[in-house]
């Protein structure tokens, strides 16, 4: 056994999603659901600043929503553009705004359905009914976080593909261990006497 090398495999395994994959594409398909996600979000506050600019009564809420739509899409904009960015050029670094929002997201949706599984439980043992309406929301609610915690996950492993890609193609992947290494006497061509 000599000196071994690491090589870079794009096709590994571990490079594609439980549906077979690769996880670049994976990764693309969830910036294209975020997109149509965005583009929605930005028709439907378009449709709400049209009926207040119309609207013979407007609130400080109006407003209020108003301004806190309008910088929720520029940052997620932004946060969306880098990540697609990171995707198409391949750059690793430019996926971490979307990977930090997407862990936030799930942290916040897992205080999110403790809570939901504290209030379910309280309501129907208060209640004396049966909750179902509750334990629906609560599976679904449910599903949705698994749902998330897998788009984490693919995108992890789309960033852990372009970082190995990257590093392979500057040569920077080297795997010895430690039973690996073999050691060789050559004699020397001028030997001293």
């Amino acid at each position: 056994m000599g000196k071994g090398r690491l090589q870079f495999d794009p096709n590994d395994p571990k490079y594609h999603t439980c549906c077979g994959c690769h996880v670049m594409i994976g990764a693309k398909i969830f910036a294209s659901i975020n997109t149509a996600g965005i583009i929605s979000i930005g028709f439907i506050s378009f449709m709400k600043i049209v009926s207040l600019l119309y609207a013979d009564n407007r609130s400080a809420i109006d407003a209020t929503f108003l301004y806190c739509n309008l910088g929720g899409s520029i940052v997620s904009v932004a946060i969306l553009g880098s990540f697609w960015y990171g995707l198409i050029r391949e750059r690793e670094g430019w996926l971490l705004p979307m990977m930090t929002c997407w862990i936030l997201s799930l942290v916040i949706a897992a205080f999110g359905l403790i809570a939901l599984f504290i209030f379910t439980t309280i309501a129907i043992f208060q209640s004396g009914e049966d909750g179902m309406l509750m334990i629906w929301v609560s599976i679904i609610c449910c599903c949705l976080f698994v749902l998330e915690y897998w788009f984490i996950s693919v995108v992890s492993k789309a960033y852990h593909y372009i970082e190995q890609k990257r590093l392979s193609s500057k040569g920077g992947i080297t795997h010895v261990q430690q039973s690996e290494q073999e050691y060789i006497a050559v004699p020397k061509e001028n030997p001293e006497p």
